[in-house]
């Protein structure tokens, strides 16, 4: 759903011009409950190549921690259990920004998928998932890493980000 179709359902529904209510304690628990909701579902808001790129993060981090851990490397496995963490869908933590988190993501895979469409050149499309073998196999360096995420920006959490919003209370 657009944000055309949304401001469409919402002109429908506000056709009647409904009248004005003060904001009280009843008004601040719907706001508190819908924020709480859209906080909840920031990652399904991503596009769908964002939510697979963290996912493919998420992943490949506990994925690199498990080898590090066997290989007796376990400040390596807490590093990429945290890398890991930042992509995963916790409603207590969002205090970074998933869009440019997946971006960045995106930009460290990109020789591998590049690696792999050579490898695939007789298959015209190509999807992230196809480089998790190669990825599994050769993963991508931890400071290589680490130094991309220090690009990252801050952001508030998304209740403190909403400015203004229509609140519709029911009676």
């Amino acid at each position: 759903m657009g944000l055309n179709d949304v401001t469409t359902r919402l002109r429908e529904q506000l056709a009647g011009d409904p009248p004005g209510a003060p904001f009280d304690d009843r008004c601040e628990r719907w706001l508190e409950r819908f924020l709480h909701r859209a906080q909840a579902a920031e990652l399904a808001m991503l596009p769908r190549r964002h939510q697979r790129a963290l996912d493919q993060m998420r992943r490949t981090g506990r994925a690199c921690a498990q080898h590090a851990r066997v290989e007796a490397r376990f400040d390596d496995a807490e590093r990429w259990e945290a890398l890991a963490a930042l992509a995963r869908d916790e409603s207590d933590r969002r205090d970074v920004d998933l869009h440019q988190l997946a971006e960045i993501w995106l930009e460290l895979m990109h020789p591998y998928v590049l690696e792999t469409r050579a490898l695939r050149h007789h298959h015209p499309y190509s999807r992230l998932s196809d480089i998790d073998p190669l990825l599994l196999e050769r993963p991508v360096d931890l400071g290589t890493v680490e130094r991309a995420l220090r690009r990252l920006r801050i952001v508030e959490p998304l209740a403190q980000r909403v400015a203004s919003c229509i609140l519709g209370v029911p009676e």
